[in-house]
């Protein structure tokens, strides 16, 4: 079994794109588990994530333009995705 938590969460080079898609690649191809996590849009349409002071429209990155759409593919083609859409930040839970 193979765990990558938060994926995509980091600054994406060419290294880390190949990597993960030849990670993601063997499990699939070798019917291997794996699970993976992420806080990234996971449709290729970006959803707006806030407007700036200037009323511009920021969009958040969708995991396909983080680690590729090759890797993207391929997690769809061997995962079953479980959206947590209520799911409240810990982090900011427990701030309060």
């Amino acid at each position: 079994m193979l765990l990558i938590d938060d994926l995509g969460s980091h600054r994406v080079t060419e290294w880390v794109e190949d990597t993960v898609t030849s990670i993601v690649t063997h499990r699939c191809n070798h019917r291997k588990p794996l699970i993976a996590t992420t806080n990234l849009d996971v449709d290729d349409t970006p959803e707006v994530a806030y407007t700036s002071a200037g009323g511009v429209q920021v969009h958040k990155k969708t995991l396909a333009e983080v680690i590729g759409a090759r890797a993207r593919s391929r997690l769809f083609e061997m995962c079953r995705v479980v959206r947590m859409p209520a799911v409240e930040d810990y982090r900011v839970k427990r701030a309060r």
